[in-house]
């Protein structure tokens, strides 16, 4: 009798101890372990494409932003998009930003439950992108200001000296690297080179948007620099 009581205990227990484990399992799998921010009123997003397999127990996603958020925010829309799929043993999220493509470029950032979410943003952060005390450094004129993210992830700066030309990349607060450049005038467009020629004949123009499109030494426009106002 004392044996079966023992039993029934024990049973009791495992089964307790089973329940408390799925909801440890459970709750790490939200995004409670970040500082979930709001999102902001003027971000759109989209689900560009859905690999999720019930027979692989994964869940994954390609989501498209229409601008860079902080990881804050990134924890809100990532718990947002769990919450809305039959829950697997994993979810993965990649996110792009405007002008980068699936596939051909890594990601901005992620949002992996693996279980537990683990957030990673490969590119530039938005604060980085907004942080332009280095320009304090140029002497001369400042033609313009772009970040370019599906490459290089770099903020670029072309100004004017002494009746020349320079472009300046830089990352955040970090020290900018200046070239001297050369300029013409093509209708309402104007191209640069580097006067080195050391950037295998890679050149930029700033179109009539003011947008800073990059070309490589074959005249192909790969990429472009959004406006920094």
């Amino acid at each position: 009798m004392k044996k079966s009581k023992l039993l029934v205990i024990a049973i009791i227990l495992f089964v307790s101890c089973v329940k408390n484990n799925k909801d440890i399992i459970k709750t790490a799998n939200t995004a409670e372990n970040y500082h979930m921010e709001s999102l902001p009123p003027d971000l759109t997003y989209k689900v560009i494409e859905d690999k999720s397999d019930d027979v692989l127990e994964k869940n994954q996603i390609v989501v498209e932003l229409s601008r860079k958020i902080s990881v804050g925010q990134i924890a809100t829309l990532a718990d947002k998009f769990y919450k809305s799929k039959p829950e697997q043993r994993r979810f993965y999220i990649f996110y792009l930003l405007p002008g980068m493509k699936n596939g051909e470029t890594i990601s901005w950032a992620t949002s992996h439950f693996d279980p537990e979410l683990e957030i990673k943003v490969l590119g530039s952060t938005a604060e980085e992108e907004n942080s332009l005390e280095v320009l304090s450094t140029i002497k001369g004129k400042i033609v313009g200001k772009w970040h370019e993210e599906a490459y290089t992830s770099m903020n670029y700066v072309i100004y004017l000296n002494k009746n020349k030309v320079y472009l300046m990349t830089f990352l955040g607060d970090s020290k900018g690297k200046s070239e001297q450049m050369t300029s013409k005038k093509i209708g309402r467009t104007t191209r640069y080179d580097y006067k080195d020629k050391s950037h295998f004949g890679e050149y930029f123009i700033i179109n009539s948007k003011e947008e800073l499109e990059f070309y490589n030494g074959g005249g192909e426009n790969f990429t472009k620099g959004v406006v920094i106002k």
